[in-house]
């Protein structure tokens, strides 16, 4: 599955033939282009649509900006910053993307409006490469969040549970999602390990079951925590 930005822009054609950071320039200057249109929470009503729309998109198309007749209806509300990852020595027994990632977007979101009792934040993240499509990855701490107002109150990783005894709305997603993949709340990360940022095809790829996201003890602290 490719993460995607709602932009009101399209790609050139020979896009995806680009250096990495040439991606991430153009997209980012997309973005800050579009910071006049903050995103916005959806009524009940208009996110139905996740129910009666096909999810072939999702499914099939790789692209690294929406579909111009497509809406994202979730995770619509977020912040997007530059990044680079800094592998430890662990990560050096896998391939790809997981031995340089210099290119990237951080995106944290909330899947839907925080209210008093709860929020329910996630992270994504877009790191191009020479030639081919980017790598993606998504993390949560579970479907339905946390009873907590700090969005770096817990890990969150690229593995949920599904709780059998969660509000319908949830078990309803939980049913459309399953239309794409049996485990709707695992992402598997072979994709993000089968090319290296330069755009070279790994034969073997090599790679963890999951990724923990742990946030800096300090970002609990700048939350009141």
């Amino acid at each position: 599955m490719t993460i995607a930005f709602v932009l009101a822009f399209s790609l050139p054609d020979d896009y995806e033939k680009n250096k990495g950071h040439a991606k991430q320039a153009l997209l980012w200057n997309y973005i800050v282009a579009d910071n006049n249109k903050p995103g916005e929470w959806f009524s009940t009503f208009i996110m139905l649509g996740l129910f009666t729309r096909s999810d072939w998109v999702t499914g099939n198309v790789k692209s690294d900006i929406m579909p111009d007749d497509r809406y994202k209806l979730i995770h619509t509300v977020g912040a997007i910053a530059k990044a680079k990852f800094n592998w430890g020595p662990n990560a050096q027994q896998y391939t790809g993307m997981f031995k340089a990632a210099d290119n990237a977007f951080v995106r944290l979101s909330l899947a839907s409006a925080a209210t008093e009792e709860k929020m329910i934040p996630a992270l994504s993240i877009k790191a191009f490469r020479d030639g081919v499509p980017s790598a993606n990855i998504i993390g949560m701490f579970e479907l339905w969040g946390w009873p907590q107002l700090n969005f770096f109150q817990d890990n969150l990783c690229t593995r949920v549970s599904e709780d059998p005894n969660a509000e319908l709305k949830l078990q309803l997603l939980a049913t459309k999602f399953k239309l794409q993949s049996k485990w709707p709340g695992s992402l598997g990360l072979s994709e993000f390990a089968s090319y290296t940022q330069t755009g070279e095809r790994v034969q073997n790829p090599k790679f963890p079951w999951l990724l923990v996201f742990q946030p800096n003890p300090d970002m609990k602290k700048k939350n009141g925590k």
